[in-house]
Order: C-alpha cells, then sequence, then structure tokens
C-alpha cells in the first residue's frame, strides 16, 4: 500500500515496515551483515535480493549515524555492521510483574556475591525506566518499589564476584564479536599470559569462568580452558577472530558437572530413603536426571555428570537417607577430591582438561 505524502512523493508502507524490523532485529546484534538483512525481510515477504538487502543497508547507513562498518568479517567472509545506539523509543510499556522480576534479580545477584552484574542491573533498570516508563506509569513504579520491600533473599555463605571491569568489558565484547583476547592472569602467585578464543562465560557459586574453546583443525583436536575472571589482570584485544566449533556447545558442555572440574562425566545412581523423598522430589539434580518412584517408596535418581566433590557437599544435607548406588567408589573419590580442596586445589584460576 503505498500514500502520496505532502511533496507529491509515495511512502510504501510495506517497504517502511521491513525497514523497521530490520532495525529492531539487528540492533540487539553484536554485528550483522547483508544475509542477516535477507533472512529478515525473506520472512516478511518470503524472498528477498541481494540488491534489495543492499538498498536497506544504505538506508540504515543514512538515517542512523551511530551504525558503522567493523573491521573483520564473518565466518562466511562477509562484512558486518553494528548498531551501536540507537535513537529510537518504543511504544513499549512495563507492567508490575516485569519491574517485580528486576527487582528480584538484583536481590539474586547480590545474594550471590555477584556485584559487577549487580551494578550493571541496576544501571538497567534506570536506562530502561528512563526510555519505556510512561508519566502514567509512575504509580506502576511505585506499586512495583513497595512489593520490592516485602520480597526477601535467605541469607547463606557466599563468594563475592568482583571483577576489573575494563577486563570483563573486553571479555564481553570480545565474546560477541569473536575476536581473540590476549589476557595475563595470576596462578600460584606468578602472573602469566595466554592468547584465548573466549566463546563464553560460566557462572558458578565460587567463580565466574570466561571459556576458552579451539579446535585445531590440522590436528582434528580441541581444546577447552576455563579461566577464573577474578585472577585476570589484563585483556587486550587481537586482531584475529575465530570461528565457531559447530560441535561445541558452551550451554551443554556447562551441564556435564556439578561445579567446575577437570573430569569426565560419569554414571550417578541415588537411592533416598521414603522418609525423605517428598523433598527429593522437589529437587532439581541434574538436566539428565531419571527419577524412578520405587515399590517400596524409595525413589532412585539417576543421571551422568562429574564433579564428585561439590555433589558430595550437596548429598551431605541427607545424612544417611541417601545411599550412593553408583559409582561404587564414589565415597573414596570424594575423600581424594577433599584433601585436594583442602591442599588449595579447589580454588584454580585455571581449569585444564575439562572436555
Amino acid at each position: 500500500m503505498e500514500k502520496t505524502t505532502e511533496n507529491g512523493g509515495t511512502l510504501n508502507y510495506g517497504k517502511f515496515i521491513d525497514l523497521l524490523d530490520v532495525v529492531l532485529k539487528m540492533q540487539g546484534r553484536s554485528m550483522f551483515s547483508l544475509s542477516d538483512i535477507r533472512d529478515v525481510i525473506t520472512r516478511n515477504r518470503g524472498k528477498c535480493t541481494r540488491r534489495t538487502a543492499e538498498r536497506i543497508r544504505d538506508a540504515l547507513l543514512r538515517a542512523l549515524p551511530d551504525m558503522e562498518e567493523l573491521d573483520f568479517r564473518n565466518e562466511k567472509n562477509e562484512k558486518v555492521w553494528r548498531i551501536d545506539s540507537l535513537p529510537l523509543k518504543t511504544s513499549l510499556r512495563l507492567n508490575l510483574a516485569e519491574l517485580e522480576a528486576m527487582k528480584i534479580a538484583q536481590k539474586l545477584l547480590g545474594a550471590e556475591g555477584c556485584e559487577n552484574p549487580l551494578e550493571s542491573m541496576r544501571r538497567t533498570e534506570t536506562n530502561i525506566g528512563a526510555v519505556l516508563m510512561a508519566k502514567n506509569q509512575n504509580a506502576l513504579k511505585k506499586d512495583a518499589e513497595e512489593l520490592n520491600e516485602q520480597i526477601a533473599v535467605a541469607w547463606r555463605p557466599r563468594v563475592s564476584k568482583r571483577f576489573d571491569k575494563n577486563v570483563e568489558d573486553t571479555l564481553r565484547r570480545a565474546i560477541a564479536d569473536r575476536r581473540r583476547v590476549d589476557i595475563t592472569f595470576v596462578e600460584n602467585g606468578h602472573a602469566e599470559n595466554a592468547e584465548i578464543c573466549p566463546y563464553g562465560i560460566i557462572l558458578t557459586a565460587d567463580a565466574h569462568y570466561v571459556v576458552h574453546h579451539r579446535k585445531k583443525l590440522t590436528e582434528d583436536r580441541r581444546e577447552t580452558v576455563l579461566y577464573d575472571m577474578a585472577s585476570i589482570t589484563r585483556a587486550a584485544p587481537c586482531d584475529k577472530i575465530f570461528y565457531n566449533d559447530e560441535d561445541f556447545d558452551i550451554g551443554s558442555f556447562a551441564e556435564q558437572t556439578f561445579g567446575v572440574c577437570a573430569e569426565k562425566p560419569f554414571a550417578v545412581e541415588l537411592r533416598f530413603k521414603p522418609g525423605i523423598v517428598p523433598y527429593a522430589r522437589k529437587i532439581d539434580f541434574h538436566p539428565t536426571q531419571e527419577k524412578i518412584e520405587n515399590g517400596d517408596g524409595s525413589l532412585t535418581v539417576k543421571f551422568q555428570a562429574a564433579g564428585v566433590l561439590e555433589m558430595s557437599w550437596f548429598l551431605l544435607r541427607f545424612g544417611k537417607s541417601v545411599e550412593v548406588i553408583a559409582p561404587a567408589d564414589f565415597y573414596r573419590r570424594a575423600a581424594k577430591a577433599q584433601q585436594e580442596f583442602e591442599n588449595g586445589g579447589f580454588c584454580r584460576p585455571v581449569v585444564k582438561g575439562v572436555a
């Protein structure tokens, strides 16, 4: 549909909607290419030529001064662009549940000792409120503040997780851009350097680890190392990028263990006595878990995971109400891991051999 404008030209609503859709989808990405633009338009209209995608890109460059061409190409050897900021206010509005969720997230981050993300969340709430909060929603914001005062998180011992802000920002940008990073980290009191391919970040109760993962094409071998972000004192982006390993998924990788350890996943089988079963039923032990209700009222839980030390700590809460059926040498292995922990091995800034 087209409409005649005041100066006699025409405005194609369909093209305008296409352009707006591309803007809204691309502003949240670390980078995008002509292929990404074509994908958006193809989903809307069924097809999109390269020339059409180029016209949309050119229109975006004219309209958005903060859109920039990056100095590297993606894995398809295509030019890529990024929209760093966008002077566009949408008609979105927040509801009470969404405001409450942000408050709860802040409390949980504080309870876990995640100081840097907590500060970021507070800034995010302020920014979202400035952009999206309409005048008539002031009452809603007041309701959320009052509700926040009625929500608390039970205290438990925690490990403070504060990192160098410049290091954290560099790593997060490199993860988004798939750019290699040269880091300096401290291990056993000594500063060491490494060039890493930061795939992502794994969060644990005791530390946040940046995941270095690299597939050595010439040897058909993979290397995965975890670096405690608190141990990294310097991070500088390199000129080189790295490519995705399609066989490596950081979510699946993180699910392999109870904690962070350099051991392979193993089969676990637990049997809970009838008296503790109502509590055990509520627990999600692992993403791979299988729960079996036994005829005598007991509960069997099976899953595949690594992390014998943290697993043994977790099972202590059940006392004699849980029996470890497999692995048969679980407690021997747990005792050995406990000894290593007491000798300082648990607080390792670098964890190798995890893949």
